[in-house]
């Protein structure tokens, strides 16, 4: 609660000195500086993990709920445990891989 009081107090302050365009300037900045700390992360994070972050954030959220859905597909047809088992491990490493590409590619769009 302390820290968006003193957001809306910055707000504020800025609003009372440099009026409507200043305080437009002031969030155009913070939205700036914070894509460039993004960037930057992101370039750690491909740096050390060959990843993009879009990609080690969303990538297993993503694939686990697609072979969820799949492994329930193949639950109706096939009820054998054993062979649910390796079924799921095999479709987490294709759609994991297939995923993280199209992860990585939409954050070079980006």
């Amino acid at each position: 609660m302390k820290k968006n009081l003193s957001l809306l107090l910055l707000f504020i302050i800025v609003f009372y000195n440099s009026g409507f365009n200043g305080l437009v300037t002031l969030i155009k900045n913070f939205f700036l500086l914070f894509m460039a700390s993004i960037s930057w992360i992101d370039e750690i994070c491909v740096t050390m993990y060959g990843n993009t972050i879009l990609s080690e954030l969303f990538s297993h959220l993503i694939t686990f709920k697609l072979v969820e859905i799949l492994l329930t597909i193949v639950a109706l047809i096939v009820p054998s445990g054993r062979l649910l088992k390796y079924t799921g491990k095999v479709l987490y490493k294709i759609f994991d891989n297939i995923v993280s590409t199209i992860l990585d590619n939409i954050c070079k769009l980006i």
